[in-house]
């Protein structure tokens, strides 16, 4: 829902907005280095402000947020 609202923002300038939606079969992740974030909390968000920031954060491969459908 938050990237079909995001993307309407674009039609309202008349500008094509294309919304990509990608599936991934739970693969074996034993040979990545994984995290997962059950929720927006605290931890979620220093994560999230280093990377914008460009900060150096613990590497991983596969990172997961478990997102509700929230209309922003």
């Amino acid at each position: 829902m938050q990237a079909v609202n995001y993307a309407q923002r674009f039609t309202k300038w008349v500008v094509d907005a294309f919304l990509n939606s990608y599936e991934m079969a739970a693969p074996d992740t034993s040979r990545f280095r994984c995290k997962r974030f059950e929720s927006y909390d605290e931890e979620w968000l220093d994560y999230v402000s280093a990377c914008r920031l460009g900060l150096p954060v613990e590497p991983f491969d596969i990172i997961e947020i478990t997102m509700a459908n929230v209309k922003l």
